[in-house]
């Protein structure tokens, strides 16, 4: 528990080292979603029968789960320690590389949700007739929390399947576009035909994003506890499959050197 304490003293103080990079972090979250309004506020203009301000609070919800850290390139990261062989120090060391990755994580994730957080909640109350509780943003900082920790895992164990296979940042970017599409931050998962939900709930994809944003929005009934018991399964099926691939990776890697 000390190095890991240790890790997210060392994270804070590279993260606010580079405050450029912060900036244009927190710069890109008012750019997506005011292309969102755009889109939507033209669609409306159309006659689509859209309830365009739930959407619109919708996406700003989202996207804050969404842009939490750059998930992509925790993949990339993981991959190139791979391939270097710079995740030779993790064996040697007593800090495991999802320990030293997941402190970087939590300064960053943390930072973002205090700057983006209290934004999007004021447009949700300017644009929806959502009433915002207290339990109830409560509620939601949980799920995205537990969102969040989701997309950590799924995109370390993406990372991961650099010990059996070559560098491919094409299989990085095709997980990355269905993964957009399937968490719900292209199009609400509400608008999809029933059949299309059907399967996606048999996946952990919603649960990256969209239970989260559903639940605070109300853009369809969502349970909290329902939302809180899938994230949470998922989060422990994935962990287990990251700890297979990751001892299964590390005992390749040192048979590579006999």
């Amino acid at each position: 528990m000390g190095s890991f304490i240790s890790l997210l003293r060392l994270q804070l103080r590279q993260f606010t080292a580079f405050r450029f990079d912060t900036f244009t972090k927190l710069a890109g979250y008012p750019l997506q979603l005011g292309m969102m309004v755009l889109l939507w506020g033209f669609l409306e203009e159309l006659g689509t029968g859209f309830d365009t301000q739930a959407i619109i609070a919708y996406y700003a919800i989202i996207f804050v789960c969404q842009k939490q850290y750059p998930f992509v390139r925790l993949s990339f990261d993981v991959q190139v320690k791979i391939f270097k062989g710079d995740i030779f120090r993790n064996y040697v060391k007593p800090i495991p590389l999802i320990n030293e990755l997941f402190a970087k994580f939590c300064v960053q994730a943390m930072f973002y949700l205090l700057i983006a957080l209290p934004l999007a909640l004021l447009v949700v109350m300017q644009v929806s007739d959502v009433t915002l509780t207290v339990p109830r943003v409560l509620g939601f900082f949980v799920l995205c929390m537990g969102s969040a920790v989701l997309c950590f895992l799924l995109w370390y164990m993406v990372g991961l399947t650099a010990f059996f296979t070559v560098m491919n940042r094409g299989a990085i970017q095709l997980f990355n576009i269905i993964q957009d599409f399937a968490k719900g931050a292209i199009i609400p998962l509400s608008l999809l035909p029933e059949a299309w939900n059907g399967v996606l709930a048999m996946t952990p994809f919603p649960h990256m994003a969209h239970t989260s944003a559903a639940y605070l929005t109300q853009i369809e009934p969502m349970s909290f506890w329902y939302a809180f018991l899938m994230q949470w399964v998922w989060i422990g099926i994935t962990y287990v499959c990251c700890a297979a691939l990751w001892h299964k990776g590390v005992q390749r890697d040192n048979l590579s050197l006999v």
